[in-house]
């Protein structure tokens, strides 16, 4: 008797653990927890088709925007986890979502944490600064033997950011680690540097820049404006090529011929100069001009038929010595003189009678 009620027991024992067991496998999982909400990019609403995830320790879901929303159309739901699966396939009350925006963490509103909640919707409006872009500058352009400045930039990501520059294409970051270096090639040609720019959660950005280095610095060129005055009236010739008032031209320093064209009824009559110009001869209509800055070159014209020349020079007065008349006054002065010179004369002449006379 004791035998068969202990195995009466045992049997409903097992009944018991086994419809236990079965009731268990056959609990259904929880409702899904919904999420809807905003979502902007560096303050401004994200473009269609930006990717939303939600993450709960290694699972995670995704959906897309729409005119700067998610979970609309259509609803976004994390499902609850499956007790019927032995592998953890989706939320349990209390764990932590962390919801990701084109991969970046997103700032949430309210503030996390977020916890999933069986049968929850909620309203999380999400938001992420602009991607992190790196910005190398340049093109740049340089001499062989002199350092060539570099200026690199970032945007977007998280501040701050660190910077990391391959100089000499080989492919690692490893020539230089401020944002504005320095670099100087040994030979002319054209290279590319590469900029690499990781943000305060270790997003990383590169962009590359040109630099083409020449063998000798070609010499700074300075633009020359033509005026005439009158406005519009006339051309200059300069270095063998005409321009009209308002026209201008690229020089090197140096000199170059000018000719001053006036225009029909007009005379030239000088040349104005202003800035880095300099002109040989102003008054002249064929000259130089001298080319060391930028600067202004005006031809200056008046109407009309030029000016008569000079009257010649008045006759000599006749009868003067040489075609020249003497003033009297200084005759005058001159008469003491002319009568000790006769006086002399003569006493020589009375002095050679004398001898004569002797001899």
């Amino acid at each position: 008797m004791k035998i068969k009620l202990l195995s009466v027991a045992l049997v409903l024992a097992l009944a018991f653990t086994l419809g236990a067991a079965s009731s268990v496998s056959a609990q259904p999982p929880g409702m899904p927890h919904g999420f809807y909400g905003d979502v902007t990019i560096g303050g401004n609403p994200a473009l269609d088709g930006t990717v939303v995830s939600a993450h709960i320790g290694s699972l995670s879901w995704s959906t897309t925007t729409s005119d700067g929303k998610y979970g609309y159309s259509p609803a976004f739901m994390i499902p609850a986890d499956d007790p019927a699966t032995p592998a953890k396939d989706g939320g349990v009350n209390g764990d932590e979502i962390v919801f990701k925006v084109e991969d970046m963490v997103a700032t949430t509103d309210p503030a996390g944490p977020i916890l999933f909640q069986s049968g929850g919707i909620d309203q999380v409006n999400l938001s992420i600064a602009a991607a992190l872009a790196a910005d190398a500058g340049g093109p740049y352009s340089g001499v062989v033997g002199e350092a060539v400045s570099l200026s690199g930039s970032a945007t977007g990501g998280t501040p701050p950011y660190s910077y990391a520059w391959d100089l000499d294409n080989d492919g690692a970051y490893d020539d230089s680690y401020i944002q504005n270096p320095s670099h100087t090639w040994a030979t002319a040609g054209d290279y590319t540097v590469e900029l690499k720019v990781t943000d305060n959660v270790a997003d990383t950005a590169t962009d590359t820049a040109r630099v083409h280095v020449t063998a000798v610095a070609p010499p700074p060129e300075y633009t020359i404006t033509f005026d005439t005055d009158p406005e519009a009236t006339g051309s200059i010739s300069f270095d063998g090529v005409s321009y009209s008032d308002g026209d201008t031209v690229s020089k090197t320093a140096d000199t170059y011929d000018i000719v001053a064209a006036p225009a029909s009824g007009y005379t030239f009559d000088s040349w104005e100069i202003t800035g880095g110009l300099s002109v040989a001869a102003p008054s002249s209509a064929t000259t130089t001009c001298t080319v060391s800055g930028n600067g202004t070159l005006r031809m200056v014209q008046t109407t009309g038929a030029p000016p008569p020349p000079p009257p010649p020079p008045p006759p000599p007065t006749p009868g003067a010595v040489g075609g020249t008349a003497y003033p009297a006054n200084k005759l005058l002065l001159l008469a003491p003189w002319i009568a000790l010179g006769l006086a002399m004369i003569a006493g020589a002449s009375i002095f050679v009678r004398r001898r004569r006379a002797q001899s």
